[in-house]
C-alpha cells in the first residue's frame, strides 16, 4: 500500500492494531450468554484507553468515513469496503468499517500493507 500512496501502509497497520485489540471482546460478545458481561467490560477497557476513539469509529462508523478519516490512496480503501462487503453490510451502514476483521483474507497482513497491490 505503501507503494502506491506513502503512509497508507503504517495506516493500515494501525487500523489491524486497534481490531486486534477490541476484535476478541466483540467475538466473545456475540458468542457467550447473554448479558455478555465480560466481554463488555473488556471492550469498555480498550475504548477508554489512547486511541480509543478511533476504535470506537472503527466499530461503528461506516467503511467510507473510516477510509477517508485512515487513508489517502485508493489501495486500503479498496481491501477494507471489498472486506465489509463479505459480511453483507453495505458501505454506508453502521458498523460496515470493521471489514478488517477478515483476518485470513491477507494471510501476511504486513507484508499486504507495504507491498504494492495489483
Amino acid at each position: 500500500m505503501d507503494a502506491h500512496t506513502a503512509g497508507d501502509g503504517q495506516a493500515w497497520l494501525d487500523l489491524y492494531s486497534d481490531w486486534e485489540c477490541v476484535g476478541p471482546a466483540i467475538t466473545q460478545a456475540l458468542l457467550t450468554p447473554f448479558p455478555p458481561v465480560r466481554a463488555g467490560v473488556d471492550l469498555l477497557r480498550h475504548l477508554l484507553g489512547p486511541r480509543g476513539l478511533k476504535r470506537l469509529q472503527l466499530l461503528i462508523g461506516p467503511v467510507r468515513s473510516v477510509n477517508d478519516s485512515r487513508f489517502a490512496g485508493e489501495a486500503p480503501k479498496l481491501l477494507l469496503a471489498t472486506n465489509s462487503q463479505h459480511a453483507d453490510i453495505a458501505p454506508r451502514s453502521a458498523g460496515s468499517g470493521t471489514g478488517v476483521r477478515r483476518r485470513r483474507g491477507v494471510p501476511d497482513i504486513h507484508a499486504a500493507a507495504l507491498s504494492t497491490v495489483t
